[in-house]
């Protein structure tokens, strides 16, 4: 019996260690820029993106994270949330 309840809870702390992997490995992460004069979301974008990803794309995710509108003007001094670019 004592055997039984070994694996049981052997088994419970291995399900809950691989669910809290799961979640954390679903995490964004992000970057906070401070927006200075003259900056514009092209580019913000255009020094975070290479070749591999297209710079539209970018802006795109950077509106949607900051419920920016398509006409959005970025004021000097305000914070913007960046999406990590994926290697």
């Amino acid at each position: 019996m004592r055997k039984a309840v070994m694996i049981l809870i052997a088994a419970i702390l291995l399900c809950g260690w691989n669910v809290n992997a799961d979640s954390m490995a679903g995490e964004e992460t992000y970057e906070i820029v401070t927006i200075q004069d003259n900056d514009t979301l092209w580019d913000i974008a255009a020094k975070k993106v290479d070749d591999r990803m297209d710079v539209r794309k970018y802006i795109y995710e950077v509106q949607q994270l900051n419920h920016l509108g398509d006409a959005c003007i970025l004021t000097p001094g305000s914070k913007l949330k960046l999406p990590a670019v994926k290697e």
